[in-house]
Order: structure tokens, then sequence, then C-alpha cells
């Protein structure tokens, strides 16, 4: 519990019950998750973008 306490900033003095800690740290859990799909996506989209850029440049005939 102490780990979990501190992943939330909180302190055994602040008398939060378990459960209550565990529910946060599920939260942001599933909020990294989130964010680390998306930047994922992002990168994958910003990969997209420069070869297709790449590829018209190749092909402009002018």
């Amino acid at each position: 519990m102490t780990m979990l306490c501190w992943m939330c900033g909180t302190i055994r003095r602040d008398m939060i019950r378990n459960a209550n800690i565990r529910v946060g740290v599920a939260l942001i859990l599933e909020l990294e998750n989130m964010l680390e799909n998306r930047l994922r996506w992002f990168g994958h989209v910003e990969k997209k973008t420069y070869r297709l850029c790449s590829n018209e440049s190749r092909s402009y005939k002018g």
C-alpha cells in the first residue's frame, strides 16, 4: 500500500481507505495507457504524412 499511496501523492496520515487508493491507482494506470496509445497513433500518422509528402515530391513534374 505504501507504493500505491506514493503513486497517488497521499500519505498515511491522510487516512484514505485502501479501496479508494486502489481505485485512484486504477484510474491513473488507465489514463497512462490511453495517453500511450494516443502517442503511438500520432507517431504513426506523423510518419505516414512524411512518406506521403516525400512520394508526392518525387512524382512532381513541373
